[in-house]
């Protein structure tokens, strides 16, 4: 497991609608991946995951739509750049994560959004975003973005 409060913080955002993580989501894009890097987000189920992802991805063009790969454990999307959105919600352990070559999936040109990151702390390649969504009320996030290098 990881500690957040060792990592530093780069910024904490409070959305209030679906419509201001859409902003927050493009904010993220524009200030800190632009083209490629490694996004690991965390969250309760139903906190937002997927559509801060979805959000991020029509930001970098994705036309089609974004869906959790809960069960294919990995979709592709081509925008303005190569985009893999991996979510490890129902691996047991790290070994499947290995056995399901996430490390090398991470380490491609483009840009990788993970969800439920915790079954795979120790493969993601450093350095990484990490983007922690906590559930404030029902239309209400606390969204905190720090860097782990």
């Amino acid at each position: 497991m990881i500690n957040l409060s060792n990592l530093k913080k780069l910024c904490t955002f409070f959305s209030k609608s679906p419509k201001h993580t859409n902003k927050i989501a493009t904010v993220f894009i524009k200030r800190y991946l632009k083209r490629e890097g490694r996004v690991a987000l965390l969250g309760d189920m139903g906190s937002g995951k997927t559509f801060f992802i979805s959000c991020a991805c029509k930001q970098l063009g994705v036309k089609e739509p974004v869906t959790s790969p809960t069960f294919s454990l990995l979709n592709e999307y081509k925008g303005k750049v190569q985009i893999r959105h991996i979510d490890l919600y129902r691996l047991k352990n790290i070994d499947e994560a290995v056995e399901a070559g996430l490390e090398e999936v991470c380490s491609l040109e483009g840009i990788c959004f993970i969800e439920w990151p915790e079954r795979a702390w120790k493969i993601i390649p450093l350095p990484y975003y990490i983007v922690n969504i906590e559930i404030i009320s029902e239309n209400s996030r606390r969204i905190n973005i720090f860097i782990n290098q």
